[in-house]
C-alpha cells in the first residue's frame, strides 16, 4: 500500500465547499492499485474534512514535469478514523508530520503573534514522546477512483486516455 518517493509524491486535492471549489496540495501516502485508490491524510479539524463530509465528490491532479504527464482522478473520498488503514498510514508519517497533526490548534486557526512551538512538538524534538499510535486528529483520506484522465504531453507523443474504473470497456483514447 505504501507510496514510494517519486515525482508524483505531492498532488492537488480538490473538494467543494458550500459556494466554491477548494484546492490544496497534499502528500501521497499510499496507493492501492487493486482497489484503484490513493491516500493522503489530514487533521480531522481541517476544512477539507468538513467539505468531504458534506460532499464526497473529489478530484485530484498529479503532474510529472520530467515525464510531462498529467493524471487527474475523479471519484469519491472516504475518511478513515481509528481503523487499520489509519494505523498503517500513521507508521509512514515522519515524526515532524505527526507532531503537526498532534497540534493543540486546528489548521487555519488565527494566531496572535508568532507561531508558538507547542509542548507536543517540543517533546517530540526532545525525544520525550514518539506518537507511536495515531492521534485522534489524524484521518487518512481515501480517494476511490471512478474516472482517470491520463494526458501525455511530450513532443510528438501527445495522447490522452479517459479510463472508466468501474467499467474499463467504456475507456477510450480521446483528443488531447
Amino acid at each position: 500500500m505504501g507510496a514510494k518517493q517519486n515525482s508524483l509524491r505531492s498532488f492537488v486535492l480538490a473538494t467543494l465547499s458550500a459556494h466554491t471549489p477548494s484546492v490544496r496540495t497534499v502528500v501521497l501516502r499510499a496507493v492501492d492499485r487493486t482497489r484503484q485508490t490513493v491516500y493522503c491524510c489530514s487533521d480531522a479539524r481541517s476544512a477539507k474534512i468538513i467539505e468531504i463530509e458534506q460532499n464526497d465528490a473529489v478530484s485530484t491532479l498529479f503532474y510529472d514535469a520530467k515525464k510531462k504527464t498529467q493524471i487527474r482522478i475523479f471519484g469519491r473520498a472516504a475518511i478513515h478514523g481509528n481503523d487499520d488503514v489509519a494505523h498503517e498510514i500513521w507508521r509512514t508519517i515522519p515524526l515532524s508530520g505527526r507532531a503537526l497533526i498532534a497540534a493543540d490548534t486546528a489548521p487555519g486557526t488565527i494566531l496572535s503573534g508568532q507561531t508558538p512551538v507547542s509542548e507536543k512538538f517540543r517533546a517530540l524534538l526532545d525525544g520525550r514522546v514518539m506518537y507511536d499510535e495515531p492521534v485522534s486528529n489524524f484521518v487518512p483520506i481515501e480517494v476511490i477512483a471512478e474516472t482517470i484522465d491520463y494526458l501525455d504531453i511530450r513532443i510528438g507523443r501527445h495522447k490522452r486516455a479517459l479510463i472508466s474504473v468501474p467499467d474499463p470497456q467504456k475507456s477510450s483514447w480521446i483528443q488531447p
